[in-house]
């Protein structure tokens, strides 16, 4: 397994893998309710989730990683989308970046990662963003979020919408 992120490919999420793609974010992410799956859906229909132009979400694609010549076409092993806020024009935002528990450790994770900030960069922007929090559950993804280059720039304390304290981090991709 070690050579697992060499044999990845890395390709964007199509409407007949998205049941697979809503599989693999609501199993990453279990306490977020249907945001998740709501947010991929979002991808395909803008229009029926007007959540998103509440909040001023907009622009939404994602990328799913899969094993190279794998006989299961709805294998996903990983997910990482890019969407842009109206509020924020010079940032695109990284959401729901993750990497099923068996895949962890064997790259996938830094190859979905540069793959994003690739496609953030020949989009134009000039930051890359996303929140998190520095709960221990987070170390090792804050650690990947550090060692390509995203740093802290502020921090929230948890409020009545959030379990957690959120820590934003950017990576400036135009200077």
């Amino acid at each position: 397994m070690p050579n697992e992120a060499a044999h990845l490919s890395i390709e964007l999420l199509q409407q007949n893998r998205l049941g697979a793609a809503i599989g693999l974010v609501n199993a990453l992410f279990p306490d977020e309710g249907e945001k998740p799956s709501e947010s991929l859906r979002a991808i395909f229909e803008p229009h029926l989730h007007p959540l998103d132009w509440a909040h001023g979400i907009c622009d939404r694609i994602c990328w799913v990683a899969s094993p190279v010549g794998s006989d299961d076409e709805s294998e996903i092993v990983g997910v990482v989308g890019l969407y842009r806020v109206v509020s924020d024009p010079d940032a695109l935002y990284l959401g729901w970046f993750g990497v099923r528990g068996a895949a962890r450790g064997h790259g996938v994770g830094g190859r979905l990662l540069t793959h994003a900030i690739t496609e953030a960069k020949r989009a134009g922007a000039t930051y890359l963003r996303l929140d998190t929090t520095d709960e221990p559950f987070m170390a090792a993804a804050n650690r990947l979020y550090e060692k390509h280059g995203l740093v802290v720039f502020r921090r929230d304390e948890r409020s009545s919408e959030s379990t957690w304290p959120t820590v934003w981090r950017e990576l400036l991709l135009a200077g």
